[in-house]
C-alpha cells in the first residue's frame, strides 16, 4: 500500500486539468452592470447647453474644436477667449446654422440668434447676451466670463444687479468661464439669482474642468465652467457632464448640462431625479438612525477617543470655517511638519457582530461633514475667498478582520469645498470583517506655506442591517490596492509607489494621490527602458472554489486612474486564466483623461479556470506623460450563472 500510493499520486498529477467549457466565448465571462430602470424626463423643451473657454484657439483648430462639439449634441453653447472669426470657423465645423461673436465671448445655436449685445464688466470682464429661439419659446442666454477674488465678487454682484436679476424672462440660460465654484464668495452671490445645473446634478464637487492637463493651476483645479438657469420655472436637470477631450484642445474642458423647460411657464411640481442625487441619501435620515458608534464625533471633547497624526487637532474655528453644529470641528495642519497630510483615526468593534458580517446581512451607514479652510481678497469693500489651491479632506473607512487585515474599504474621495458640504454612504460590510476604522485625511496642497486646512463636523458611523445578504463573499482580493502597503503582493516593472505630494521633476504641480497617503506612479529609470509599464497581481480564489465550481463566483475588480497630460494611457486589465495558465480571456478598462477616473467591471469566474490575474498597464508613458493608479480593489461576489 505505501508502495502503490506516490504510483496513484503521479498518475492523478499528469492528468490533464479539465479547463473551461470550450462551447464559452471570452465574452461570456464579461458581466454588465445591474440592470436600472432609467428615469425618463418629463415632457417639455429639451436644452441642453454647454460652455468652453477655447484658450483663444491656441490649444487646437477651429476644425478640430468643431469636431468635439459637434460630439455633444448640444442645442447651445458658449466660447469664451473666442476671436470672432474663430467663433464662425467653429460654428461651420460643428455644424452649428447661427452664431454670434462679440469681444471674446461667442454664441452658438440652432435656433435663430436676435438681440445680441455686449455688456462690459467692472475690470475690463464682461457678458454676451442674446435670444434664442428653441421649439418656439425665446430663450434669454448669457455668456458670462469673469474673474476671480474680489474682483470676481464685484463682478458678480454687477451682473447680478445690473442683468440676471431684472431680467422678466424665466425661460434664462446663463453659461460661461466663472473662475471659481459652486460655495465661493462670487458664486454665492451669483445663486442668489440663479441655480448651478452642474451642483444640482450632482456633477460638483467630485468633477473638474479647469485645468484640463496635470493636477492643479495658480487657482487649484475647480468646476468653474459652468451652466446656470432662473429658479422661477425650475427646469430639470436631466445630465450634466465634463468633458475630457483627447489630446485637449483648451486649458480648459468643455462641459454642458441638458436642461429640461416646462412648454407653458408653471413650473413642474418635482424633481424626479432629486432623491438620487441627494448626497445624503445614501443612508436614512437623522431621525431614522441607529446610535452613533463613534465617540465624540464632533469635536465637542477636543481629540478625545481620536488618534491624531501630524499636527491633527479639534478647535472652534480654522480659516474661515466655523463648527457647523456645537462648539467644535476637527482639522488638520494646525502647524507646519513633515507629513503631506494630517490625520486622526478612531476604531469601531465589531465583532459583537460578526454573525451577521459572515452572513452578509450587515452594512454600515457613513455620514461626514467636510470643508476647506481659506484666506480672504479684499477691493472695493468686496470680501472674498482667495482662490488658490485649497487643502482636501477625506473621509476614509477602512475594514478589518480580528487579526486587522484589510479586508474593505470606503472613501469619500479628495474634496476642497469652501462650505460644510456631506458625504454618505452605505457600506456592505464582508465577511471575516471585526473592526471599522474611521480616518479624517487633511491633504496639504503646499501652497507656499499657506495654510488652507481641511475641517470636519458631525460625523456618524451606524449599524444598516439588510434584508437580504448582499453579493459581497468575502475580504477584498488585492493586497495594498491604494498602495498603502507599497508593492506587497505585485510584481511591478516600470510603476513605483509615491507618498502623495511628491513632485516629479517636469511638473509646476505635484501629483496628489486619489485617496489615502500613497498611489501608484509610472517611471523611466533611463531613456532605453521600453516604453510600457505593468503591475501585476494574482488573486487567491481557492476559498471560492466551490463557490466557482457552481458557477456562481465573479470578480468586481475596480480603482482610480489618470494621466497626467493625456499623453498616456493606463488600464486595469482582468485577465480569466484556463486550467494551463494561459489567458481565456481579458477585460480592459482604459483611461486617457489628465483627471482621476472610476473605473470598475465584473468578470465571471467559470468551472474550470485556474485563477484570476489583475494587471495595470500604462503605455506611452515617457517623461511628461505619466499615468497613475489608486484605490484598486477586487472583490469576490456571487451571481447569478450567465449561462
Amino acid at each position: 500500500m505505501r508502495r502503490g500510493a506516490p504510483l496513484l499520486l503521479v498518475v492523478v498529477l499528469g492528468c490533464p486539468a479539465p479547463g473551461i467549457d470550450p462551447d464559452l466565448t471570452p465574452q461570456d465571462l464579461f458581466l454588465g452592470p445591474s440592470a436600472t430602470t432609467p428615469i425618463p424626463p418629463p415632457d417639455g423643451i429639451r436644452v441642453r447647453a454647454g460652455t468652453y473657454n477655447i484658450h483663444g484657439g491656441n490649444d487646437g483648430t477651429p476644425e478640430h474644436i468643431g469636431a468635439a462639439l459637434a460630439r455633444l449634441d448640444l442645442d447651445l453653447v458658449g466660447l469664451e477667449e473666442c476671436p470672432e472669426d474663430v467663433a464662425g470657423q467653429i460654428a461651420a465645423a460643428a455644424d452649428y446654422p447661427h452664431h454670434v461673436a462679440l469681444e471674446g465671448r461667442a454664441l452658438l445655436s440652432r435656433g435663430p440668434i436676435s438681440d445680441p449685445t455686449h455688456h462690459p464688466l467692472m475690470a475690463g470682464r464682461a457678458v454676451l447676451h442674446a435670444n434664442v429661439e428653441l421649439e418656439a419659446v425665446t430663450f434669454s442666454v448669457y455668456v458670462a466670463h469673469i474673474g476671480w477674488n474680489a474682483e470676481g465678487d464685484l463682478q458678480a454682484r454687477e451682473l447680478v444687479d445690473t442683468l440676471l436679476a431684472p431680467d422678466p424672462n424665466p425661460y434664462l440660460v446663463m453659461v460661461g468661464d466663472f473662475n471659481d465654484e459652486h460655495l465661493s464668495t462670487q458664486n454665492t452671490i451669483l445663486e442668489e439669482v440663479v441655480v448651478d445645473a452642474m451642483a444640482t446634478a450632482g456633477v460638483y464637487p467630485h468633477r473638474i474642468s479647469w485645468p484640463a492637463t496635470g493636477f492643479d493651476g495658480s487657482e487649484g483645479s475647480q468646476l468653474i465652467d459652468l451652466v446656470f438657469f432662473a429658479p422661477t420655472l425650475r427646469p430639470v436637470v436631466v445630465d450634466a457632464d465634463v468633458v475630457n477631450l483627447v489630446p485637449p484642445l483648451s486649458d480648459h474642458k468643455p462641459t454642458w448640462a441638458e436642461l429640461r423647460f416646462p412648454r407653458q411657464p408653471v413650473a413642474y411640481e418635482a424633481d424626479p431625479y432629486a432623491a438620487g442625487r441627494d448626497p445624503r441619501g445614501a443612508i436614512p435620515p437623522e431621525g431614522a438612525r441607529t446610535p452613533n458608534l463613534l465617540l465624540n464625533p464632533g469635536a465637542e471633547l477636543g481629540l478625545e477617543a481620536w488618534t491624531p497624526l501630524g499636527g491633527f487637532e479639534a478647535t472652534a474655528e480654522r480659516d474661515h470655517q466655523t463648527p457647523r453644529a456645537g462648539s467644535g470641528l476637527f482639522t488638520g495642519f494646525a502647524r507646519p511638519g513633515d507629513l503631506p497630510y494630517a490625520a486622526a483615526t478612531q476604531q469601531v468593534d465589531l465583532a459583537a457582530h460578526g454573525a451577521e458580517i459572515d452572513a452578509g446581512t450587515m452594512a454600515l451607514a457613513v455620514e461626514a461633514w467636510t470643508a476647506t479652510g481659506f484666506g480672504v481678497r479684499t477691493a472695493s469693500g468686496a470680501v472674498s475667498n482667495a482662490a488658490r489651491p485649497y487643502d482636501d479632506a477625506e473621509v476614509l473607512v477602512e475594514l478589518r478582520d480580528a487579526e486587522g487585515r484589510h479586508t474593505g474599504r470606503a472613501s469619500s474621495g479628495r474634496r476642497d469645498t469652501l462650505g460644510w458640504f456631506p458625504w454618505s454612504a452605505r457600506i456592505p460590510v464582508p465577511p471575516t470583517t471585526r473592526s471599522a476604522d474611521v480616518v479624517l485625511f487633511a491633504h496639504h496642497r503646499n501652497t507656499g506655506g499657506v495654510s488652507d486646512d481641511a475641517v470636519f463636523d458631525d460625523l456618524y458611523l451606524g449599524l444598516a442591517p439588510l434584508d437580504a445578504a448582499h453579493s459581497i463573499l468575502g475580504p477584498d482580493l488585492l493586497r495594498s490596492g491604494g498602495a498603502e502597503s507599497a508593492l506587497a503582493g505585485w510584481s511591478a516593472a516600470g510603476f513605483r509607489v509615491d507618498p502623495d505630494q511628491t513632485a516629479l521633476g517636469f511638473m509646476v504641480y505635484p501629483p496628489w494621490t486619489a485617496s489615502g497617503a500613497y498611489h501608484f506612479v509610472t517611471y523611466r529609470e533611463d531613456a532605453a527602458a521600453p516604453d510600457e509599464a505593468e503591475l501585476t497581481q494574482r488573486l487567491d480564489l481557492e476559498p471560492y472554489r466551490a463557490v466557482q465550481d457552481a458557477g456562481e463566483l465573479a470578480v468586481r475588480c475596480g480603482g482610480r486612474l489618470r494621466t497626467l497630460a493625456t499623453r498616456a494611457t493606463i488600464s486595469l486589465v482582468v485577465d480569466v486564466l484556463d486550467a494551463d495558465g494561459s489567458v481565456f480571456a481579458s477585460r480592459s478598462s482604459t483611461v486617457e483623461a489628465a483627471e482621476w477616473t472610476a473605473v470598475e467591471s465584473t468578470t465571471w469566474v467559470p468551472k474550470g479556470a485556474s485563477g484570476v490575474r489583475i494587471r495595470v498597464l500604462a503605455q506611452r508613458w515617457s517623461e511628461g506623460a505619466a499615468a497613475f493608479a489608486d484605490a484598486l480593489y477586487a472583490w469576490p461576489v456571487r451571481v447569478t450563472p450567465p449561462r
